[in-house]
């Protein structure tokens, strides 16, 4: 039997066994295998609702006195639409690069309004760190968040007409442990590359390997 003409570990077989599952990731990333579609959960008020929620309240709480707003309408025509939404995200970004806890935004949905307008809405407040949001009948109250630390850990929720945040201080293994929960999720969609790399890992250091000689074009082996 001929010598290989190249040794197993020879550059072009590095080449190929990087290319074909950067070829795999390119084409599940082409056909938007790695798209990534979440829900939210969302609690939608009304009079009914808050009136209940405030019975385990000692200070009743209002919506519509909670902040001073700036009031936005959606109509359904998108150039006006458009200008809303602009001047939503404006104002809420202005909130939080202020400081502001005194204003908010309020949005508010006609009949005519479009339906991923108002997807549109709750999803940038869901995405903007730093301001919160109330879905009351058919508007969206958005205002800044109001840190305030409290001595129970346990304790989340509404005081004082404000929001109360509290956030654990976590230890350097539940960091370490968090952080590679987060690398494994962004890993996952990329499995099938792996096959592949397995794959092709096998063929070059497998004693049934074959190789191309250049001169003749032929395949030749251990």
């Amino acid at each position: 039997m001929s010598l290989p003409i190249f040794h197993k570990l020879y550059f072009p077989g590095l080449i190929s066994l990087l290319f074909l599952p950067l070829m795999c990731i390119g084409y599940f990333a082409f056909t938007g295998k790695f798209q990534q579609l979440t829900l939210l959960p969302v609690a939608w008020f009304n009079k009914d609702g808050m009136d209940q929620f405030n019975k385990f309240r000692k200070e009743k709480f209002d919506v519509f006195t909670f902040r001073k707003y700036t009031d936005l309408v959606l109509i359904g025509d998108t150039r006006t639409d458009d200008v809303s939404l602009n001047q939503m995200k404006y104002s809420t970004t202005n909130l939080l690069k202020t400081n502001d806890f005194a204003t908010g935004v309020c949005v508010a949905f006609s009949n005519n309004a479009r339906y991923d307008e108002m997807v549109a809405v709750i999803d940038f407040c869901n995405q903007s760190k730093g301001v919160d949001f109330i879905l009351y009948d058919n508007k969206v109250f958005i205002y800044k968040l109001k840190p305030v630390k409290y001595k129970s850990p346990s304790y989340v929720g509404l005081l004082d007409n404000d929001i109360v945040i509290y956030k654990p201080k976590l230890s350097f293994a539940d960091k370490f442990k968090l952080e590679i929960n987060s690398f494994l999720k962004e890993l996952l969609p990329f499995w099938p590359s792996a096959l592949v790399l397995f794959l092709m890992a096998w063929l070059t250091f497998s004693s049934k390997a074959r190789y191309l000689n250049p001169k003749n074009f032929n395949l030749t082996g251990d």
